[in-house]
């Protein structure tokens, strides 16, 4: 299987409004699908589920899809992860942001505490 095409989107443009992308991420009745397939959905939920910082906040045996990423600019980093978390009563969207400047040496330990709290805050919600 390959990433979704433009020809997958409904309609003749790749450009998906962002209420049929949640549609079909979310597929709750509320909004359009961008994927005529459903293994193209699939696809594209699977490639998504492959970031290594979902299973590093998302709580034990619960499925999550998103994207992290860092910045180290000279004495500036950031850490950003978004994503959702799918749960049987409730899909809970997040993103998860921290900017500092210093030293590289406290990136390790910014990047822990940044991943524990993340983590945290989404076992409160999935409680």
């Amino acid at each position: 299987m390959a990433f979704p095409s433009p020809q997958d989107a409904k309609g003749s443009s790749s450009n998906a409004s962002a209420e049929n992308f949640s549609g079909a991420i979310c597929p709750d009745g509320s909004g359009g699908r961008v994927f005529s397939k459903p293994e193209t959905l699939a696809e594209f939920k699977r490639i998504s589920a492959m970031a290594d910082a979902m299973p590093a906040i998302a709580p034990e045996d619960t499925m999550a899809y998103g994207k992290g990423g860092s910045i180290d600019w000279e004495d500036f980093h950031c850490f950003c992860v978004a994503g959702q978390m799918v749960q049987p009563t409730q899909r809970s969207s997040f993103c998860f942001i921290v900017n500092w400047t210093g030293p590289d040496e406290g990136v390790a330990d910014m990047f822990q505490k940044f991943k524990e709290n993340g983590r945290r805050l989404l076992r409160q919600v999935a409680a």
